[in-house]
Parts: C-alpha cells; sequence; structure tokens
C-alpha cells in the first residue's frame, strides 16, 4: 500500500503554491464468490489532480483481510509536504496546518480497517549537475 500511494504522486503535477496536502484514500471491497469488486476515492479534490495510483488500488487482494465478512471499507491517509519550490520559498506557515491537514480525519472509522498512514516529502526545488 505505502509503495503504490508512494509511487503514486505525479510531483510535475504538484502546485508548487501549497505547502501542505492531507488525503485520505477508501477503498469499498465486496466479495462475490471468491472475487473482490472494488471502488475506490479520495477525500482531497486537489490531490485528485495529482495522485495517479487510484487503478493500482484496485489491483490489491483484500480478501485476506476481510476474513468471512462480505463487504468491507478500508482507509489509508497521508500527508504530502512540499518543500524547494522556487516559486515559494515560504515554508509551512503553522496558521495554515489545521485546514491543511483536515483531510486526515473521516467520520465512523470505527466501520472501517486503517491501513495505516504515510508522511511524503516532495522536493520540487531543480538540482542542476555541475
Amino acid at each position: 500500500m505505502k509503495k503504490i500511494v508512494g509511487e503514486s504522486t505525479n510531483a510535475y503535477k504538484v502546485k508548487d503554491s501549497t505547502a501542505i496536502y492531507s488525503y485520505t484514500i477508501t477503498i469499498n471491497v465486496q466479495r462475490e464468490k471468491n472475487m473482490q469488486k472494488i471502488t475506490t476515492s479520495i477525500n482531497n479534490p486537489e490531490v485528485q489532480l495529482f495522485f495517479d495510483g487510484m487503478e493500482k488500488l484496485k489491483e490489491i487482494d483484500y480478501l485476506p483481510l476481510m476474513g468471512k465478512r462480505k463487504k468491507m471499507t478500508f482507509f489509508f491517509s497521508t500527508y504530502l509536504l512540499v518543500y524547494g519550490s522556487e516559486s515559494n520559498r515560504n515554508t509551512v506557515n503553522l496558521s495554515e496546518v489545521p485546514k491543511a491537514i483536515r483531510y486526515l480525519f473521516i467520520p465512523n472509522k470505527n466501520e472501517m480497517y486503517d491501513l495505516g498512514e504515510m508522511g511524503i516529502k516532495l522536493d520540487k526545488k531543480v538540482y542542476y549537475n555541475q
């Protein structure tokens, strides 16, 4: 899961102007004759513009985690810290952090299976070989 999420952030599509993003991916799995029907969603519309891994998440076999359950909802929370931008040299503004991390929190977690969380640091600075 962490590998897919980490590799699915398209750095070229991430805007330099925002210093921190957060999001939670929700994965709904329904068992149908030892097959799985999967739907995924991401709760931050801005992240949908640069996260390319939703289809890859549907390739994971969630059935062993479900036991005998017919359907189950999983979630995975991530924050992305962007730094090194040439166009935005500001550091993270602490007053903006609560607004930025609100997508890490989802209601009714007790009905879902937590797949964990991760932090990603994305350096947008351009380095040149000399």
